[in-house]
């Protein structure tokens, strides 16, 4: 290699180098901050802002492939035995959420479009009431405005991890802690397990790519790990540094691909997703309550169940306030999984729809 060809290499590693450092220290500060989806937030904030000064700054596209099958097979690893054979038996409520997520996807469109004057792709995409990390994949795949994308969705987000407990607390429960209790230490994860489980999901990406599967990096390695930790195929849990070591490159990676935001435009974005939110949780309120008459199941907890909030502050709540955990997650996890696929299913529908017109 000569010297002029080093330059260029050694430039973008540096360059690289420096992207990277500025979104793990923007993760950390979102973290020592408690803030929700901090290792994914965080990064992306801090890219937004500093890549209006440094424009140079970028993400591998071979890294941000392998942090997003990292994540895929962690979020797929959520379907345990214990889960998936518990599921049949909340099979009418499970439906119910489902239902509700397409209910609450159209009506949220329609709003965004008719009250505030989005784009179909842009509102359709932003009225996911999950699925955040599969949603900016995709979305960033189309014409939609991503910088409303991520900003509606990381709000929704932070309204119900923030205003939720609160609001709870003040209707009359006492909600002691939002943190989970300590699991027992796990064992270390089999190597050639995980291995094999990597190598699995690079490979289901890269089918999923080569048949134009939208966000197939994602959804694809997700798919297949469900499907191998729920029926036990698959024992080894993903190590949590890996995990959180992927969320800050695809943060960083989504902060640098953003427009550069202006005030104006951000006050405008706090308040129609706080009104959007307003209008999930009314429809949550609904929901909760037939499930509620239908099958018995306290109102909070039915509430905790279908809430267009974090699964893990859910899930957190439930066992602070003493009901099951599982029904919360496993109703949480149904409704993430269904917004991660009913995104390359909007995508699609959009370009069909261009296709005609």
């Amino acid at each position: 290699m000569t010297k002029a060809s080093r330059q260029p290499l050694t430039s973008a590693l540096a360059s690289q180098g420096l992207t990277l450092t500025l979104g793990t220290a923007g993760a950390l500060v979102a973290w020592s901050l408690s803030l929700p989806l901090a290792f994914l937030v965080g990064p992306a904030l801090v890219m937004l802002f500093a890549s209006r000064a440094l424009p140079a700054l970028t993400v591998s596209p071979v890294l941000r492939a392998l942090a997003l099958v990292v994540i895929g097979a962690y979020l797929g690893s959520r379907f345990t035995p214990d889960l998936a054979a518990q599921m049949p038996l909340w099979a009418a409520s499970l439906t119910l959420n489902a239902v509700m997520t397409v209910v609450t996807t159209c009506l949220g469109t329609i709003f965004l479009m008719r009250a505030f004057g989005y784009d179909p792709s842009t509102a359709a995409f932003a009225a996911l009431p999950g699925g955040i990390l599969s949603v900016l994949e995709v979305a960033r795949q189309s014409d939609a405005d991503q910088q409303a994308v991520m900003f509606l969705q990381v709000f929704r987000v932070a309204l119900g991890t923030i205003a939720l407990p609160f609001i709870i607390d003040g209707i009359g429960f006492d909600i002691p802690s939002t943190g989970l209790a300590q699991t027992a230490a796990q064992d270390a994860a089999p190597l050639a397990q995980l291995a094999l489980l990597m190598a699995a999901c690079i490979g289901a990406a890269a089918i999923g790519r080569k048949i134009r599967f939208p966000s197939a990096e994602l959804v694809a390695p997700m798919l297949l790990s469900a499907t191998l930790y729920a029926t036990g195929t698959v024992t080894a849990p993903i190590p949590g540094g890996g995990v959180i070591v992927s969320f800050i490159i695809v943060g960083t990676a989504v902060g640098a691909t953003l427009p550069r935001p202006d005030i104006k435009p951000f006050l405008r974005l706090i308040l129609h997703t706080g009104m959007v939110f307003t209008l999930m949780c009314g429809l949550t309120l609904i929901f909760a309550y037939g499930v509620h008459l239908g099958f018995g199941v306290s109102m909070i907890e039915a509430f905790l169940a279908f809430a267009p909030a974090g699964m893990t502050e859910m899930t957190a709540m439930a066992a602070a306030l003493h009901l099951d955990p599982g029904y919360v997650a496993a109703n949480n996890l149904v409704r993430l999984s269904l917004c991660s696929l009913l995104a390359p299913v909007i995508l699609l529908g959009l370009k069909a729809r261009a296709r005609r017109g």
